[in-house]
């Protein structure tokens, strides 16, 4: 459930926009985007997203390979 108590740090200042980070192929998104976040160089607000058009290391759940034909799948 949403409450003001969410947005409190950003109370009075507009809350930053997610970044939107799109690269033709990456090994696995949530690898670019755990980098990302760890990079201290990097302003990574809420909500940023990572976009591939290829994964070549994909993961699913447990641990499983994924794969998805290139260009071709949309997941969240």
């Amino acid at each position: 459930m949403r409450t003001i108590s969410n947005f409190e740090p950003y109370a009075g200042r507009p809350t930053p926009a997610p970044l939107l980070v799109r690269v033709a192929t990456t090994g696995s998104t949530n690898d670019l985007a755990r980098h990302l976040q760890r990079d201290p160089r990097i302003d990574t607000p809420h909500l940023t997203t990572v976009v591939a058009e290829r994964q070549s290391a994909g993961r699913g759940r447990l641990g499983r390979a994924w794969y998805a034909p290139e260009g071709r799948s949309l997941t969240a």
